[in-house]
């Protein structure tokens, strides 16, 4: 009967209940997060591709070398 007192009193003492509600909401917001990322990654993934297709049609020169300025030299 003695170990039903105690069993009692542990499920009634409220000591450390906010860290461990806090504990409990910190890992739902990291699956959270982690559903989140995880869901999206393909839908991420087609918008660089399709981005990365329309970027390798811009014909970008990079060269900087051998241009004569249009003015004589003048700036």
């Amino acid at each position: 009967m003695h170990k039903l007192y105690i069993l009692n009193d542990f499920l009634q003492d409220e000591d450390g209940a906010a860290t461990i509600d806090m504990v409990v909401l910190m890992a739902a917001g990291v699956a959270t997060t982690v559903a989140m990322t995880n869901s999206a990654r393909d839908t991420v993934s087609s918008l660089v591709d399709g981005i990365q297709i329309s970027s390798s049609a811009v014909n970008t020169s990079t060269s900087f070398g051998g241009a004569t300025p249009s003015n004589g030299g003048e700036g």
